[in-house]
């Protein structure tokens, strides 16, 4: 047995999420808002176990850029 603590940073491309009307290059939106988008299916391959820690806030980051990429971070 082992155990790995990693720290998980995805990146995809949404083009229905594209915007043009803010000047800025790319917007930090709660992370709440993910049960609203499409994310892609994360899976680990032959994995015995998976949990989160526990924490006392979440430490997520959602970004989205003007032209539909999506950074998600946990």
């Amino acid at each position: 047995d082992y155990r790995v603590n990693i720290f998980l940073r995805q990146q995809w491309n949404d083009p229905r999420l594209a915007y043009s009307e803010y000047p800025d290059d790319s917007l930090d939106l709660d992370p709440s808002m993910l049960d609203s988008i499409w994310k892609p299916d994360l899976f680990f391959a032959n994995e015995k176990g998976a949990n989160f820690h526990e924490v006392t806030t979440d430490n997520k980051l959602l970004r989205i850029s003007k032209n539909g990429n999506v950074l998600y971070s946990i």
